[in-house]
C-alpha cells in the first residue's frame, strides 16, 4: 500500500479513495515466492531461456488462472470504465494482454519496465515513460 500512498500523493488523488481487489495480485510463484532469482539460477543456469520462466516454478499458479480472474476483472459491470490500476509486473503484462486480445507468446513479449505506466484506451496500449528522481542521502 506503500506505493499507492506515493502514487496518490504525486497525482493529487486522496488515498482514501484506493481500493484493492484480489483478482489483481501477482502470480503466486509457488515454491519460489520470496525466492532470491539468482540462487534460482544457480539451480538452473538456464531458467533465463524463456521468457515466461516464472511459470516453471514448481507448485506455482498458472497462466490462465491469472487470464481469469484478470479477464473477470474486465469484465466486471461494478468497475468504474475510468480507474487506475497498480499491479505487479507479470500480472499487468497479462492484464494487459486480456485487454488487447494477445497471444500466450505476446504476454511475456512486452516490457516490464519499472520507469514507465500504461495507458489502455479503445483496446490500444499506449507505454508512458516516467523519469524517477533518486534522492541520495
Amino acid at each position: 500500500m506503500g506505493r499507492l500512498q506515493i502514487i496518490c500523493k504525486e497525482l493529487g488523488i486522496d488515498s482514501s479513495l484506493i481500493m484493492t481487489d484480489e483478482r489483481l495480485k501477482e502470480f503466486n510463484l509457488g515454491d519460489w515466492e520470496r525466492r532470491f532469482i539468482p540462487d534460482l539460477v544457480q539451480n538452473n543456469p538456464k531458467l533465463f531461456s524463456h521468457r515466461d520462466w516464472y511459470l516453471s516454478a514448481p507448485n506455482c499458479e498458472s497462466y490462465e488462472s491469472v487470464v481469469h480472474r484478470t479477464k473477470d476483472f474486465l469484465l466486471d459491470d461494478l468497475i468504474p470504465d475510468h480507474l487506475i490500476v497498480v499491479s505487479h509486473g507479470l500480472t499487468g503484462a497479462v492484464f494487459r494482454c486480456v485487454y488487447a486480445a494477445m497471444s500466450y507468446s505476446e504476454t511475456f513479449e512486452q516490457d516490464l519496465p519499472q520507469n514507465a505506466y500504461f495507458l489502455l484506451a479503445d483496446h490500444k496500449i499506449s507505454r508512458i515513460q516516467c523519469e524517477v528522481a533518486v534522492e541520495t542521502v
